[in-house]
């Protein structure tokens, strides 16, 4: 959303399902607010990217794929890059192994795992989080493609994007996980056609408005949950029940959208700061982990052992560092170039006198 005014309520939310995130990384449980959170936490960025898109017409496909990989190819690899370069010269100058070729692979596939099941991790240099970056770049332009076959039919559209659903899951029987996250990319493509839909007209605000609706979606969203079981889609697991599971996705991102909308309308302070530090999530999602490790080895000196709630608490919280750090830095980078061109009108005044 460059160059464009930010939505409060959209960016307080992607601070909400970091927290989300944060805490499940760092140990911490919120009990059953893990569990229910774990419906919606990543889906919710695929909807959120399908509310803020805008079709260019007059755009060619390849033009599209430039933007979209400046926007979020770029970060993906400059954080990997980093990460990379770091455990490689920790590694050397303690004479630790260091698997040099397993972890460009990782990098290169992102992908943690090339099995559902896990086994030995390909991105072990604290990057798992990152797959999200290619995840959503892949979904975008899948979605891109999906909307040029489709042409202006919206039934035409709505019958593409109900097919991916399909694909997903018979996708999710591939004994192996595809990278850049193409065996899951259909649902999510399926994710950004409800955030389209769900902006298209206006439809949310007036799903909102129906104080009906919120009840229908809790409940829905309460019976699906509860019998989908735990899913986890970094690595295609649509819980037990990949029907429900999909369903409270859907009616979990609509809940959690329509409850950023109640904030940003009554208690707009904590919706304003959360939606600042919001617009800057990609330095949180893919340095959390990063910061982690420092926590976890400062307290260790004064004797807190790993697993102790004051190590996850603090996790949390300084799980928001990056994020806050570049909030600081465009905070200035504005102010002096504000301060720059309010000197620049002054010079003009002075020089028209």
């Amino acid at each position: 959303m460059e160059g464009k005014k930010r939505i409060v309520w959209i960016d307080g939310i992607k601070i909400l399902a970091l927290f989300i995130v944060l805490c499940n990384h760092a140990g911490l449980s919120l009990g059953w607010g893990t569990y229910l959170g774990g419906m919606f936490y990543v889906a919710v960025f695929f909807v959120l990217a399908g509310y803020t898109y805008r079709r260019n017409s007059d755009a060619s496909l390849p033009t599209v794929v430039k933007k979209r990989a400046k926007r979020l190819l770029i970060p993906y690899f400059g954080f990997n890059g980093f990460l990379y370069v770091f455990f490689a010269v920790k590694a050397l100058a303690s004479g630790e192994a260091f698997a040099w070729k397993r972890e460009l692979l990782g990098i290169l596939y992102s992908r943690s795992y090339l099995s559902p099941e896990g086994g030995e991790s390909l991105m072990g240099i604290l990057n798992g989080p990152t797959w999200f970056l290619t995840g959503l770049f892949t979904a975008l332009i899948g979605y891109e493609i999906a909307v040029r076959l489709a042409g202006e039919g919206t039934r035409r559209l709505a019958g593409i994007l109900a097919g991916c659903v399909v694909i997903a899951l018979g996708l999710s029987y591939l004994p192996i996980l595809l990278p850049w996250s193409l065996d899951t990319m259909f649902f999510h493509m399926a994710l950004i056609g409800l955030g389209q839909f769900l902006a298209d007209g206006q439809r949310l605000m007036r799903l909102y408005q129906d104080k009906r609706m919120p009840v229908l979606l809790i409940i829905v969203f309460g019976a699906a949950a509860l019998g989908a079981g735990t899913g986890n889609l970094s690595v295609r697991d649509y819980g037990e029940q990949p029907v429900l599971y999909m369903l409270a996705t859907a009616s979990g991102c609509m809940l959690v959208m329509m409850l950023g909308i109640w904030a940003e309308r009554h208690i707009f302070p904590v919706a304003w700061a959360a939606a600042a530090l919001g617009r800057h999530t990609v330095s949180i999602l893919c340095l959390h982990l990063f910061v982690f490790m420092f926590v976890e080895g400062g307290m260790a000196l004064f004797g807190f052992p790993a697993g102790s709630l004051a190590v996850k608490l603090t996790k949390v919280c300084a799980g928001y560092l990056p994020g806050a750090c570049v909030l600081l830095w465009d905070t200035g980078r504005g102010r002096r170039k504000g301060e720059k061109e309010t000197r620049k009108e002054g010079m003009a005044v002075e020089g028209d006198k």
